[in-house]
């Protein structure tokens, strides 16, 4: 979407998912928790699990993983373009479209993992006609860096460096 801000300051290290507990929760805190407001977009925001008005997105369409965990983060902005203002202190992503990219624990340095990670990404820039030179990947998880995370600048990450949001 155009105009969504992600604010790393409001995510806290969690060992599991907030709509996921006690699924792969051992070791140090790689996952985080996303306060309200982590992302914000001018967009109608439906809060809770209740069914939203026709077109639009709840947290029902989530399965209970990374994603509704980072939906349930989302806060509402004003719709005006008047209205929407960009903090002063707020970093703009170094190229034209940001990829957000979350990785189960561990599956971050297993090679079929890590495959199909690549592969849904591909897919998504062919299914919306963006070239990888137009792309910067933002990587959500706080896992350590693995063997494989440089193909992502390579191939995928290529209008920027990737980041990791802890950075």
């Amino acid at each position: 979407g155009t105009n969504v801000l992600f604010d790393p300051s409001l995510l806290g290290p969690a060992k599991c998912l907030r709509h996921r507990p006690n699924y792969m929760c051992g070791g140090k805190p790689s996952y985080h928790h996303y306060a309200r407001g982590a992302f914000k977009s001018n967009c109608q925001v439906v809060s809770g699990e209740g069914e939203p008005a026709s077109g639009s997105i709840g947290l029902h369409n989530f399965p209970a993983d990374h994603l509704k965990d980072i939906f349930d983060s989302f806060a509402a902005l004003p719709t005006s373009d008047d209205a929407f203002q960009t903090p002063n202190d707020t970093v703009i992503a170094s190229a034209p479209v940001t990829m957000f990219v979350t990785r189960e624990k561990g599956e971050h340095v297993n090679m079929y993992h890590t495959l199909t990670d690549w592969y849904m990404a591909w897919q998504t820039l062919r299914v919306i006609h963006v070239s990888p030179d137009a792309v910067q990947v933002i990587l959500l998880d706080n896992h350590s860096p693995g063997p494989l995370d440089s193909f992502w600048n390579k191939v995928i990450s290529r209008g920027a460096p990737m980041l990791r949001s802890a950075e």
